[in-house]
């Protein structure tokens, strides 16, 4: 279904002239809609993909530390997995826009509980 969206997307440049800047810094799913004007679903996924690399590599300084508890990593990543390909498979039948509000609304909550 997206893969129309990922060759038209992969194809235009953006306003630096260059495909690839856009690919390597991260940026927030409004910034991929609204500036980069990338379809809203696609923004959703590549934000969510940008986000698990970048947890990914912040962890490994820790892992060869051996400071990571994998027990904790097991208890709560797989219910995370899970969570996240229940949410694949309910994307299919929410609007783009129903998303964007979503992920917004779970930034702001996340935000609030960091500062608590």
């Amino acid at each position: 279904m997206y893969a129309h969206c990922l060759d038209r997307c992969s194809s235009r440049r953006s306003r630096t002239g260059s495909t690839r800047l856009r690919r390597i810094y991260p940026h927030g799913t409004g910034t991929l809609v609204y500036l980069v004007g990338e379809p809203n679903k696609l923004a959703t996924a590549e934000s969510l993909g940008i986000v698990t690399l970048m947890s990914f590599v912040g962890t490994l300084p820790f892992v060869y530390r051996r400071q990571v508890s994998w027990r904790s990593v097991l208890l709560f990543g797989l219910p995370g997995m899970g969570g996240a390909y229940t949410g694949t498979w309910m994307s299919k039948f929410m609007p783009g826009t129903l998303q964007l509000v979503l992920s917004a609304g779970v930034m702001l909550l996340a935000a609030v509980m960091m500062f608590r």
